[in-house]
């Protein structure tokens, strides 16, 4: 499960970049609902195993949304005990 809003996010880098930095989390559904950013009818979304997160923070706005790119990493979701079925699921 993705951290929630107020946590933070650890990126790592790879074999080039072997750094860390820490990044905040903000649910897309919670910036949209505070005003901080409008609805997006467009998505393009290509996070490498964190896709059916970002669309389970996006819930109460995937309705408005006509397009929807999502490059689906299979590989890595099940690394991370999710799948593919997930993404869908949560389209």
């Amino acid at each position: 499960m993705a951290p929630s809003d107020g946590e933070n996010h650890t990126l790592t880098g790879g074999t080039d970049d072997p750094g860390t930095t820490t990044a905040p989390v903000k649910r897309g559904d919670n910036l949209i609902d505070s005003g901080a950013v409008s609805d997006p009818t467009v998505l393009k979304i290509d996070i490498e195993a964190g896709e059916a997160d970002e669309l389970d923070g996006l819930k109460s706005v995937l309705q408005n949304v006509r397009l929807a790119y999502i490059e689906v990493h299979g590989q890595h979701l099940t690394d991370i005990s999710r799948s593919i079925d997930d993404v869908k699921t949560s389209l």
